[in-house]
């Protein structure tokens, strides 16, 4: 099993056991200083995909609300499948650093990568979501 992907997708609850029981599992957290990890407290029960399914349906919301509202008003992210972050295109490095900059100043937390700075949709609410990918966008064409 690989961590270039998300493990919790289509693997099946003992596949998601066997890996984070694995040596390689705790290599990587300790590797990064991470000592405190949660992980879904129904993995050993049950109710496992009834809980996994209320997650990621929340994060596909997150999702539909941002991707939504920033085709409507122009902003451009990269393909986005699944997952916790959207990364929005932004291919000039200078153009980057202030947006980036732009966005802290009013209180929008999102992390620079090469050639775009990316959403984390995960640390918010539908309702936080809602709006975003206007406001981002009025302060992307503020700076150009």
């Amino acid at each position: 099993m690989s961590f270039n992907r998300n493990i919790f997708g289509n693997n099946s609850k003992d596949e998601i056991l066997t890996l984070v029981k694995s040596k390689e599992f705790k290599d990587i957290f300790l590797k990064h200083n991470i000592r405190n990890v949660i992980i879904f407290g129904s993995l050993t029960k049950d109710e496992f995909n009834e809980e996994k399914g209320k997650y990621v349906d929340l994060l596909r919301q997150r999702c539909e609300v941002f991707k939504k509202e920033a085709d409507e008003c122009g902003l451009t992210y990269y393909p986005y499948k699944e997952g916790f972050f959207v990364t929005l295109k932004v291919e000039d490095d200078d153009l980057l650093t202030r947006f980036h900059e732009a966005m802290l100043a009013q209180d929008i937390y999102t992390i620079k990568v090469n050639k775009g700075i990316r959403v984390a949709l995960c640390s918010l609410s539908v309702e936080k979501c809602q709006g975003l990918a206007f406001k981002m966008k009025e302060i992307l064409d503020s700076l150009k």
